[in-house]
């Protein structure tokens, strides 16, 4: 097992694609992943910092869920759904059920597509926050400090706005984060198959055939074999 060899003390910045794109469990400790050589990270010396520290520092602007409308005419902005601060979990409530007590999590890199003929929007994955458990934040161990990090997780969840009601519906995929998929029988439909949870993907709407696309992206397949 890989060895830390930055002289102490040390503070190592960590971008979250470094971390999340191994897709990585949702609890795990930093410092095994250093050892595995998942992290990346860019030595610098600190003085403030005491000896044999070793600080693991997550920059963020912070994720987000407000949900925006601007009239081109009006030249004005209609805050529609979601937050006011960053970093939110995921209000899933029950799945196919419209409510406004339930929202998405803040996310970045999903997919968005509008339906016209229902006046409704889709948003599906991403990296962000499901129903519990992420956080975006300072993890520090030392020789007495075995605390966990919770790191942001790729989604899986497909949502519909509807922007005649103000309504979200949580329609399919996991309230959890780093879901693999379940592809089923190529060409047959079925109420166990999903996609596995990606970022950086494709979705659009056929509102003529009542059917969305999904396509690639990077996240989990079937197969946990490899890079996911």
């Amino acid at each position: 097992m890989g060895q830390w060899e930055y002289p102490p003390p040390t503070i190592i910045r960590v971008v979250a694609e470094t971390i999340t794109s191994q897709s990585i469990p949702v609890e795990t400790n930093c410092i095994y992943l250093a050892e595995q050589g998942l992290l990346k990270p860019e030595p610098k010396v600190s003085p403030e910092l005491p000896s044999q520290t070793i600080q693991i520092i997550f920059t963020f602007l912070g994720s987000l869920n407000d949900l925006w409308m601007y009239d081109i005419l009006s030249s004005e902005w209609t805050w529609l759904s979601g937050n006011t601060t960053a970093n939110v979990n995921g209000v899933y409530g029950v799945q196919r059920n419209s409510s406004r007590s339930v929202y998405p999590g803040s996310r970045y890199d999903h997919q968005i597509s509008f339906d016209a003929s229902r006046n409704c929007l889709y948003v599906f994955g991403g990296w962000g926050y499901p129903q519990s458990g992420s956080t975006e934040g300072l993890f520090q161990s030392s020789p007495a400090d075995t605390h966990l990090m919770v790191v942001i997780v790729v989604l899986n969840d497909l949502w519909r706005f509807n922007l005649s009601s103000s309504e979200w519906t949580w329609l399919s995929g996991s309230s959890v984060g780093g879901v693999l998929g379940r592809y089923g029988t190529q060409g047959v439909s079925s109420p166990t198959n999903y996609p596995g949870a990606r970022r950086d993907h494709t979705l659009v709407v056929d509102s003529s055939s009542n059917r969305l696309y999904l396509f690639g992206g990077h996240g989990r397949a079937q197969s946990t074999t490899g890079v996911s």
